[in-house]
């Protein structure tokens, strides 16, 4: 469900109308939570900041349609509808930087590599 209000006002930004939307984020687990059904939280709960493990997004970009969701299998079909679309696999976001450094003092010695992991399907490498 959605309400609308006159609080968050559209955007003009580069000849385009944008419009904000705000969503709840809620701190309920289990039977302990105050919200039923899809919550704000789980959207975003691949980005943490490293340092509290709170989740740091900001800003997200979302195609808002109208009705209820799918459910059961009518719901794996559209979100892979939308995955395909967007071009997004598995792998998707998966690339590694790392760091060496020197074991004595701990500093950075060697530029960053940045590297694709392996694909793995069970217990064979793809």
């Amino acid at each position: 469900r959605v309400l609308v209000t006159q609080r968050m006002k559209p955007v003009r930004a580069g000849g385009k109308t944008i419009h904000q939307i705000g969503l709840p984020y809620h701190w309920g687990v289990g039977k302990e939570a105050l919200i039923t059904g899809d919550g704000a939280n789980d959207l975003l709960g691949m980005t943490l900041d490293p340092n509290v493990f709170i989740q740091s997004a900001k800003a997200v970009a979302c195609a808002i349609q109208p009705g209820r969701r799918p459910r059961g299998e009518a719901l794996v079909e559209f979100v892979n509808d939308y995955r395909d679309r967007a071009g997004i696999t598995p792998m998707t976001g998966q690339s590694r930087l790392t760091y060496e450094r020197d074991p004595e003092t701990m500093k950075i010695a060697e530029p960053p590599t940045l590297s694709e992991p392996e694909h793995h399907e069970g217990d064979k490498l793809v």
